[in-house]
This record gives C-alpha cells, sequence and structure tokens, in this order.
C-alpha cells in the first residue's frame, strides 16, 4: 500500500459511531462524604500556605535588592575617595542625611568598582524576579479565604 495508507492502518482507530472498539467505560463517580471533601480543602489550603510562604521569601528578596541598589550607588558616588586596600569607609548619606560606613569584601572582589558592579547586577536579578509578587501575595490571600470559606 501507498505510504499514507500504512500509516493509517497503524493508527489506533478513533471512537465514533461505527468504530470496532466498545466505547470506554465512565468513569466511577467520585466519593463526596464530607470527609473527603474536607481533606481535598485541607490539601489545598496547605498548598496555599506553602506558595504563600515562597512568595513573602521573593518579597524579602525585593528588599534586598533596594538595599544591594543603594550600597553600590554610595560606593560609585565614592569611588574618588577610595584608595587600594580598603575595607570600609564612611560617608554621607544624602538621602536619610545621616553617616553610613560602607565595607568591602577585599577576598572576593579586586575593588569596591567591583564589588558594586556585582552588587547592581545582582539588585536587578532580583527586582526582575519580584516585579509581581505584592500581586501574587493578593491573589494567593484571596484563595486562602475562599477556601476557608468554603470548608
Amino acid at each position: 500500500p501507498a505510504p499514507w495508507k500504512t500509516f493509517l492502518l497503524r493508527r489506533e482507530p478513533q471512537c465514533h459511531e461505527g468504530c470496532p472498539r466498545p466505547p470506554p467505560a465512565p468513569a466511577a463517580p467520585a466519593s463526596a462524604s464530607p470527609d473527603s471533601l474536607v481533606s481535598v480543602l485541607d490539601n489545598a489550603l496547605e498548598k496555599e500556605a506553602t506558595k504563600r510562604a515562597s512568595l513573602e521569601r521573593e518579597a524579602a528578596k525585593a528588599e534586598r535588592a533596594e538595599r544591594l541598589g543603594k550600597w553600590a550607588e554610595l560606593v560609585v558616588a565614592n569611588l574618588y575617595r577610595l584608595q587600594d586596600g580598603m575595607t570600609s569607609l564612611s560617608v554621607d548619606d544624602y538621602e536619610s542625611g545621616k553617616k553610613v560606613t560602607l565595607k568591602f569584601n577585599t577576598v572576593k572582589y579586586k575593588s569596591p568598582r567591583e564589588e558594586a558592579e556585582a552588587a547592581f547586577a545582582l539588585a536587578r536579578r532580583l527586582r526582575r524576579g519580584s516585579k509581581a509578587v505584592a500581586a501574587l501575595i493578593a491573589e494567593s490571600d484571596d484563595r486562602s479565604r475562599a477556601l476557608i470559606e468554603l470548608r
């Protein structure tokens, strides 16, 4: 036979009128006992709580991103004051009006500039991943309330 006929012959027959296979048996009705419904709702509530905890961790990362970005901005604004081998520097934070001590990781980074660039990059990644977190937390709260009402 032609290749397309061979392909058609190998295929499973479709279940429709005139199909040689018997129709599939209907699915057994799910048990609708109150205990099983409560356990389903409890499982859903537990999953929602786990999801909410994960979203809260993401929100904390967003706060960390803001602190990292601010730290990096202060370093870059004061690069002219930095000398090789410095492990810290006291600077004025013009937003808050307070003195801030910037500490540098001289083991991991060659210079404060390199550390600031790494901080900027990490802050960007953290911000990107946490943009929609507040809306997702609100959705999670709404779902939890709805599940509690159903319970």
